[in-house]
């Protein structure tokens, strides 16, 4: 409720000025249980209860539109998950009297996806790692936006002027990620720009994107030059190499090449490494085709990063290549003669240009088939039953079965329950780098129920 008054109170002064204004939110008890994951990580917290409250709050008039909108998470356990953010949260104008020309300014959520579970274009934002893989939430960034309407669609042009800092979980955390065997608490990002090293989050970004919509289609193609969100290196770039070829040493930059004068400093880069977020030059689209009941879709981006020196991490020296992202999908409605309608999604993604295993260190969903069901039962209750499976397609024996239902109770009150398994087991130590993929949610299995007040 504290944040309900702040939006109203964020407002009031304006508010005789607006033809119209209002005000909604949810307040969500979430409740989530881990599958035990044995003595070796007897440290990791297995069941986590949180309060999640989001506000939004508008006032517009003809011609101008202004939205503030917040997220505030407490857990009792996992505290790295706690945030306070805006969420689009902004002031938009039309410039002139046909409404043609649009500017806003302030905090903006993007959705440039057209795929239900693998997103080639969702790298302008970062993510909330605290979360699930599959879903990762995003994070608002700050933007001043120019948009341009047409008939038959729009221009936009973008400018970014910071960084949003990820949040990552805490190394006692069950979505922390895995490194030579130890769940991993990572440090603050730093930025590879022009091949600097920064560690400052004011870094401008700019773009444009452009849609069109025509009889049975919509497509958009963007251009971004940003600092990518969705790939990154982790470990630390302040290293020397001691020794000849073939029997090198690597170290943090600060030692010397003995044992006993390195120990802090490499415990720090094996259990707090930093992430490194490199800028890059993105051209993406996305393309949707309708044919009666099913819609063909289509997205991709081509990325080409700034020349950036090798980062170590325990695998040895890496860097990201550059490489194209790309992903099709089917989604076809089947509707019942019972009033009750079937989603069925089927898709398929790949990296395109870096080995198996350089894909397999760029993201969890390198190559991989998605097979997706959403029941809605159209009854008083707006009753969803979703059943989804992931699976690699190169070889490696990595699963993700999930399962959720969802409904409202009456009255404000809605819940929202289900459960995930992941079947990844390590490889060998041979067989390739160290944990990548859907490799460190192995044995991570849980189950959720989140009980929910609309306000």
């Amino acid at each position: 409720m504290a944040v309900l008054r702040i939006c109203v109170l964020a407002l009031l002064p304006a508010w005789p000025l607006f033809a119209e204004t209002g005000i909604q939110g949810k307040v969500t008890l979430e409740n989530e249980r881990y599958r035990d994951d044995g003595e070796d990580y007897a440290h990791t917290i297995d069941q986590n209860v949180g309060v999640l409250t989001k506000i939004d709050a508008y006032a517009k008039t003809d011609k101008t539109l202004s939205h503030l909108g917040f997220a505030w998470r407490e857990n009792d356990r996992d505290k790295a998950g706690n945030m306070l953010i805006f969420q689009d949260s902004y002031f938009s104008m039309f410039m002139d009297e046909q409404k043609s020309w649009k500017v806003l300014a302030g905090y903006k959520l993007y959705n440039w996806s057209v795929l239900e579970a693998f997103h080639p274009t969702a790298r302008l934002h970062s993510s909330n790692y605290s979360s699930f893989p599959e879903e990762w939430e995003k994070l608002p960034e700050a933007v001043v936006e120019l948009e341009k309407f047409f008939d038959f669609g729009t221009l936009s042009f973008y400018f970014f002027p910071r960084f949003q800092e990820p949040i990552f979980p805490d190394g006692n955390s069950r979505k922390a990620l895995i490194d030579n065997g130890s769940r991993i608490k990572m440090s603050k990002s730093s930025k590879i720009v022009g091949g600097e090293v920064l560690s400052t989050d004011s870094i401008p970004q700019f773009g444009f994107r452009g849609t069109w919509s025509g009889d049975g289609f919509d497509t958009a193609l963007h251009v971004l030059r940003h600092v990518d969100r969705k790939a990154f290196l982790s470990g630390t770039h302040e290293y020397r190499i001691f020794g000849t070829s073939g029997s090198e040493i690597h170290l943090p930059g600060n030692c010397a090449p003995a044992p006993t004068i390195c120990r802090d400093a490499q415990r720090a880069f094996t259990f707090s490494p930093t992430p490194y977020f490199i800028r890059t030059w993105e051209l993406g689209a996305t393309l949707e085709l309708a044919y009666k009941n099913t819609l063909f879709k289509f997205e991709g981006v081509r990325l080409k990063y700034d020349d950036h020196g090798p980062i170590l991490s325990n695998d040895g020296p890496e860097r990201i290549e550059d490489h194209t992202d790309i992903a099709i999908g089917i989604e076809k409605s089947i509707a019942f003669s019972f009033d009750q309608e079937m989603d069925v999604f089927i898709e398929w993604s790949r990296f395109i240009g870096p080995s198996k295993w350089e894909r397999a260190k760029i993201g969890a969903f390198q190559q991989d088939l998605f097979v997706g069901v959403q029941h809605r039962f159209n009854n008083e209750l707006d009753s969803k039953l979703k059943l989804n499976y992931i699976t690699d397609t190169e070889g490696r024996s990595e699963k993700l079965y999930s399962v959720s239902y969802s409904q409202r109770l009456g009255g404000d009150w809605s819940l929202n329950l289900g459960g995930r398994k992941y079947k990844a087991p390590p490889k060998e130590e041979s067989k390739g780098p160290g944990t990548v993929g859907l490799e460190n949610y192995h044995k991570d299995d849980s189950f959720f129920i989140n009980l929910s007040r609309h306000i």
